[in-house]
């Protein structure tokens, strides 16, 4: 499956990326990392190279349950095809929209942006429209993905405008940009949740 295939991809990036760590020369982070100076070098595979990168075990462990959880649902209902297009446009606009915060902070014009995490809040915003069946355990206890999606996302929203520094700004821009991604994705497909969830093709 398409899901099976990211999972693995995401896995391997993550160690080439250790194993780079031996050559202090070469900068994984910043040659496939996403960042302006990088658009502006003309590496023009950041938008979505980016995406394959992770800061740490944990940030690739949280990732990929995410997309393992809400992409193989997504993949069941609307298919290989539709999951890849949906799940890179949702990470390449998250991408995009993080090229914008050097207007704000010339500070991230340099700095690279890392992570699935545009794309699989993409996903998750599939999950609450689309498919409330799914649970997820939340500490100890089963969260419908409704109650869990709301959680997340109002979080997000808080952080964002909370007055002071945000620690993760790029990361959240990229967060709410693909989550937008998704739901605008959705409605240029024409697509809406049917009977129980299930989701329903438009004219």
């Amino acid at each position: 499956t398409v899901v099976t295939w990211l999972l693995i991809a995401n896995v391997a990036v993550y160690f080439l990326d250790a194993l780079s760590q031996n050559w202090p020369a070469f900068s994984f982070h910043r040659f496939f990392g996403l960042s302006l100076n990088g658009m502006k070098s003309l590496m023009v595979w950041q938008p979505i190279t980016y995406m394959f990168l992770h800061s740490g075990t944990w940030h690739l462990l949280m990732n990929m349950l995410g997309l393992y959880v809400c992409g193989s649902e997504f993949e069941r209902s609307f298919g290989s095809s539709r999951l890849l297009r949906f799940y890179f446009f949702c990470g390449i606009v998250g991408g995009l929209a993080y090229l914008f915060l050097p207007l704000m902070n010339p500070v991230y014009q340099a700095t690279p942006l890392i992570g699935a995490s545009g794309a699989v809040y993409g996903l998750l915003m599939a999950a609450v429209i689309f498919f409330p069946h799914i649970q997820v355990i939340l500490f100890i206890f089963p969260v419908p993905i409704r109650v869990f999606g709301l959680i997340v996302l109002g979080i997000l929203l808080f952080n964002i405008i909370t007055p002071g520094a945000v620690p993760n700004l790029g990361g959240e821009i990229c967060h709410i940009a693909g989550a937008l991604a998704g739901l605008a994705f959705f409605y240029a497909w024409g697509t809406r949740p049917g009977r129980a969830g299930r989701p329903t093709a438009g004219l």
